[in-house]
């Protein structure tokens, strides 16, 4: 009998309720009078409403990483924080798998493409007849037109050196060859003395991907 008592008397406990609790912390009124204060007033509709000064479209509100501001010291937007972390050596990691889902768009995948390091391979031949000397320096100039180099090294890198022919290569460095300056479209190639032999080059612009 004492067993099945104790049993009845914890079949009887329970926690507060909501009201109660609101009664404890200082409502003052019925249980209908709280239930009553838990409605909001009437307000607007929930298609007036904006959120960074868009409007819904069909009861919803579409935000795109553009619209949505961060806080002052940092980027402007959610999509410029992701610009500065994003190259495109990290969306091509995430290109490797064959899944229809993750393909690009025409306008993802030219955005990616003009964030490509693009790199530019030519052969060129300095003629024993192109030589100019230059009076102010006492160098012979030759200039080679040059897919992909500008005259801002920052935003081209030009590599030149000769070919592997053993006389072309030893050639080059009894003439102090050097790729000195360059233009857009072009390279300017001095040497200390006239070559004896035409020389082939290799040239190789580097051209650093657009990131911003």
């Amino acid at each position: 009998m004492q067993t099945d008592t104790i049993h009845m008397k914890l079949n009887t406990w329970r926690g507060y309720s909501a009201y109660e609790i609101a009664v404890q912390n200082g409502f003052e009124g019925s249980q209908s009078e709280w239930l009553e204060s838990l409605k909001g007033a009437d307000g607007a509709s929930v298609t007036d409403w904006t959120v960074n000064n868009k409007a819904p479209v069909d009861g919803n509100i579409t935000l795109r990483a553009g619209d949505i501001p961060l806080q002052p010291g940092l980027a402007a937007t959610v999509a410029d924080a992701l610009g500065n972390v994003l190259t495109a050596e990290s969306i091509a990691d995430s290109l490797s798998v064959n899944d229809p889902a993750m393909a690009l768009s025409a306008a993802q995948g030219k955005k990616l493409h003009g964030m490509m390091t693009k790199v530019f391979r030519q052969e060129a031949t300095l003629k024993t007849s192109g030589w100019t000397l230059n009076a102010e320096n006492g160098l012979y100039e030759q200039t080679v037109q040059v897919e992909g180099v500008t005259l801002d090294a920052e935003k081209s890198c030009v590599i030149a050196s000769p070919s592997s022919d053993r006389t072309v290569r030893e050639a080059y460095i009894d003439a102090d060859v050097l790729a000195a300056s360059q233009h857009n479209g072009a390279v300017v190639f001095t040497a200390a003395a006239l070559p004896s032999i035409a020389l082939v080059v290799s040239i190789v612009t580097i051209v650093p991907g657009v990131t911003a």
